[in-house]
This record gives C-alpha cells, structure tokens and sequence, in this order.
C-alpha cells in the first residue's frame, strides 16, 4: 500500500507502527468481535474510540465510563456497520502537530505547533494552536527525531504529512497521521510565523520546482478559534474592524454568513472564526489572539 493509504486509514498506521514505541494501547473492535472485546476494551477506559476512517474529528469520542464506551461503540457500528473501530488508551497532555514535507527522501520537520483543546460532549475540539519557535529543548529534539523515524516507517518519499503527538512518560506516541497539511489556518499559521508558504512549496515540488523551506524568521503565532457556547441563526456579526485593528492581530477569519444555522462544537467544522496573533513571546501573542476574538460577536435572530 502506498505511503499516503498506509497514514489516512487509521488501523493501517497502528499496523505500520506495531513493534515501535509509538503505538499507545489499542484493540480493534467491530460488529463481529465487541462481545468477546468488552471487557478488555472496559479495562483500558479512559479509552478513545474512532472509526478508522474518519477524519477532522467527527468520529471520535472519548469515552470515561463504559456507559460511554457502548453509547458510542453503538453508534459507530450503527453508521459503520462492516468498518472497524478502534479503542486507543487515552493519553492525557499536551498534543502537539508535526508539520512535514518529504522531498526526494529527506524528511524536512516544517514545525511543531501545540494545540490546546476542549472537550465538548465527549468530542475533542481544537480551539488554539501555538507555534513553537524554540524547538531545540530536549523534549522536542527527541520529538523531530522520532518522528522522522516514524515517517521512515511509511516510505513516504515525496509530499506533506502532519503528525499529531501526545508524550506519555518521556515517549512519544502518534495519536494520528494524515499525507497533507492540516486544515484550517495552518498555512497562514506558517506563514505569518515562518515566513514559509508550505502550501506554495508543495505546488512547486509536484511541478518540480525549487523547493525552500528555510524560515526566513521565527515569530511567536498563535491561532485562536471561535466556537460558540449556544446555537441559533445568525443575523449579524459586529466587532469585525475591533478585532483587526486589535494588537497584534495579523489575520482574520470569518465563516459564517447571515441566515446560517450555527451549532456548538461536535466537530471542527463547528468553529466558526479565528485570528492569527503575534507577539514577542508565545504568551503574548495568545493573550493578543484571545482578546481581539473576544471583541467579535455573533447575533441571533
């Protein structure tokens, strides 16, 4: 199977990395099997269940009870009836993003972003990303390093990969793997911090052009995201000039238009706006990103 099938299917990647230190404890469950996997399956809550096709975050659940673990495993089953699902210990601690693009073989680690997040209904939903300028600490030296061994693993020769990471005990594990850049304002992220345009150099490595992935500076970004607390339709946004000619802030998103029915966060497409913020420090740019998204509001009909 080719390196880009091997990191988009979810038990395919635990299958890659079984006699490595990067897999966390996992069973896989299906409609034949969830009898005899019940209890194993109940021993290792907290656990994450995720439907091994899935992606940004739709299907997959933290489960802390075992009413939990069969509420979702039944509904997993019910909209997969012949998939598999996968029941992952659940790593608690920072998750990091690993930013990558293969040319040619050589592994080239972009940038490693830090997420925070929230949980909501028993999804996980991204709401900051900090982009790590200093990443030469021990921890995150033996981060690049394993992740370019994990990449090793794939044979992913040329093309983009992000990885995301949660550290258990001084090791690394892959919480998952996706062959592209990650989604929302990543590229943006990168480039307001890195002067990088990753997007742009994964254009010119398909059409054989230079590639240059040299930062040409490293300025603390952050990437705050706006999710909302109650839903409704939306009549009007105000707030939108305050947030832009708030300190700091570099870019505004806003996605939403009027008339569109707004939900609380199930998944990432429930977040709805998000500034980019520098700073001279991360805090700094967190504090700039935070704040200015507080000046936007969203208003009901």
């Amino acid at each position: 199977a080719s390196a880009l099938y091997k990191m988009e299917n979810k038990l395919v990647t635990r299958e890659v990395l079984e006699d490595t230190p990067y897999n966390p404890r996992y069973l896989v469950v299906n409609a034949k099997n969830r009898e005899q996997t019940e209890k194993k399956a109940e021993a290792m809550l907290p656990l994450v269940l995720k439907y091994v096709e899935s992606n940004g975050s739709r299907d997959v659940f933290l489960c802390k009870t075992k009413e939990d673990y069969r509420r979702f495993l039944n509904r997993l089953l019910r909209n997969y009836p012949r998939g598999n699902v996968l029941a992952e210990e659940f790593i608690d601690g920072r998750q990091v993003i690993v930013e990558v693009l293969a040319t040619n073989g050589t592994i080239n680690i972009i940038a490693i972003i830090e997420q925070e997040i929230m949980i909501n209904r028993n999804h996980f939903i991204v709401t900051g990303y900090n982009l790590v300028t200093e990443d030469e600490t021990e921890n995150y030296r033996k981060l690049k390093a394993d992740v370019k061994k994990i990449i090793e693993k794939f044979g992913l020769v040329n093309g983009p990969c992000h990885l995301e990471m949660r550290c258990l005990n001084g090791e690394w594990k892959v919480i998952e793997m996706n062959p592209r850049i990650s989604g929302g304002g990543m590229n943006q992220l990168l480039s307001i911090g890195l002067g990088i345009n990753l997007v742009k150099e994964i254009l010119n490595l398909a059409l054989d052009e230079k590639v240059t992935l040299e930062p040409k500076y490293r300025i603390p970004t952050f990437a705050q995201y706006l999710t909302v607390k109650r839903g409704g339709v939306l009549a009007r946004i105000t707030g939108k000039n305050q947030v832009s000619q708030s300190p700091g802030v570099r870019f505004v998103f806003i996605k939403p238009r009027r008339g569109k029915q707004l939900y609380p966060p199930i998944n990432l497409g429930n977040r709805y706006a998000y500034v980019i913020a520098t700073g001279e420090t991360g805090e700094e740019a967190k504090t700039n990103a935070q704040k200015a998204l507080e000046k936007l509001k969203f208003h009901y009909y």
